[in-house]
């Protein structure tokens, strides 16, 4: 292995970049820079009364350039949730996926009047979430995000809206 031993490394004349040659991750400069980036728009809506976890379409197969970063995992997600009963109770489960098991799972809260006279009841709102994970290697790693119905009530995952899902590569 060479080392050279330089004070200071700048750009060529007339450019103002510093460039690492590809698929070279840097090391020693500090943390924080993102490494590597991808992202999923979903906009098909999913109906559901299981109680099963269901598969909701957003998944992102992702090979981290360094086994040192962390991964930070960001979804928003549309969801409702309608019942005909004055029962109050129906919650919809959220969880990221990661190679057969769960790193995290979000409980989304109970249903709400949607009319005066108290026969409807609906759970209707964005659901914004982020999350760091880290793998410690550098292989090929697939999320997804599932969803489920927490009783006989109906779920709804995207309802006719865009739904984000992104994962952003750290370095530390």
């Amino acid at each position: 292995m060479s080392k050279l031993e330089v004070r200071e490394i700048g750009p060529i004349s007339g450019e103002t970049e510093v460039r690492l040659a590809e698929g070279a991750t840097a090391v020693g400069f500090g943390g924080g820079k993102v490494l590597k980036y991808d992202y999923q728009f979903w906009n098909t809506e999913l109906t559901t009364t299981s109680t099963d976890w269901m598969d909701t379409g957003f998944e992102l197969n992702f090979t981290p350039k360094s086994s040192t970063s962390a991964l930070r995992i960001t979804a928003s997600l549309k969801i409702d949730g309608f019942q005909d009963s004055a029962v109050r109770s129906g919650k919809t489960s959220f969880r990221i996926w990661r190679d057969n098991s769960t790193v995290i799972e979000i409980e989304r809260g109970s249903y709400r009047n949607m009319s005066v006279n108290d026969e409807k009841r609906g759970l209707v709102g964005w659901l914004d979430f982020n999350y760091v994970d880290k793998i410690g290697a550098i292989r090929a790693v697939n999320y997804k995000i599932q969803f489920r119905n927490q009783d006989t009530q109906s779920s709804i995952f995207n309802d006719n809206q865009i739904g984000m899902f992104e994962i952003m590569e750290i370095g530390l």
